[in-house]
């Protein structure tokens, strides 16, 4: 049921306490339309928030999906962010010889999943118990060369519903080296760490959590 607080709203005065019935037609007509622009919002809100919810768990309760991971190309970074000069914004590339590298994508087998960045951004065997939600495992590029792929599993109940809420967007943790040549800055021997999900990623509405028709 969706309430909204419009008709909650009361003059001190009432001027016309008798309305005549062509204007008490019109007012009736007028709350009509508001009440099915309310209903029809409302219903809008509801589908919004179920969008997600084809994320299926199986006979143990965890959900298994696929998530473009990242991406090769440029993103945007801070200054500060990488050393750089503060309140400029930078270009950072990924190539695929670096993101899809056999080194690489093995770094990211099994790592963790969590649930935004953590603090100290890093997850290790001192950590993990609090933040870990899943993993991710069969890393892979996509048929494009352009996504790096991985199956996600989320163990935990908590994490599932945030997840079918609509917080699909993913973002990777990782060390890497940062190359500038010839003013085009770059990242290279990549090594992953974890997997958060977020609810606005670096890599962009695509890196997200999605499904099995992903290749």
């Amino acid at each position: 049921i969706c309430f909204n607080n419009v008709f909650h709203t009361r003059h001190k005065k009432h001027f016309v306490l008798t309305p005549s019935p062509s204007g008490l037609f019109l007012r009736l007509y007028v709350y009509a339309i508001i009440a099915i622009y309310q209903s029809l919002a409302c219903d809008m809100k509801l589908q919004d928030k179920s969008a997600h919810t084809q994320f299926t768990t199986d006979d143990r309760g965890y959900l298994t999906t696929t998530a473009k991971l990242a991406r090769i190309g440029a993103m945007q970074y801070l200054g500060e962010e990488i050393g750089k000069t503060a309140n400029k914004v930078y270009d950072v590339y990924v190539e695929a010889e670096d993101l899809f590298s056999p080194e690489t994508i093995k770094s990211f087998e099994n790592t963790p999943v969590t649930i935004e960045h953590p603090e100290e951004m890093f997850v290790d065997s001192s950590n993990w118990h609090e933040l870990a939600v899943g993993h991710i495992t069969n890393i892979r590029p996509d048929s494009s060369n352009e996504y790096l792929l991985g199956d996600v599993v989320i163990n935990s109940p908590k994490a599932i519903e945030v997840i079918r809420d609509g917080k699909i967007e993913v973002s990777c943790g990782y060390d890497a080296e940062l190359i500038d040549a010839n003013g085009k800055i770059k990242k290279a021997n990549i090594k992953g760490n974890h997997l958060a999900i977020v609810d606005e990623g670096r890599c962009g509405d695509k890196c997200k959590l999605g499904d099995s028709t992903m290749k």
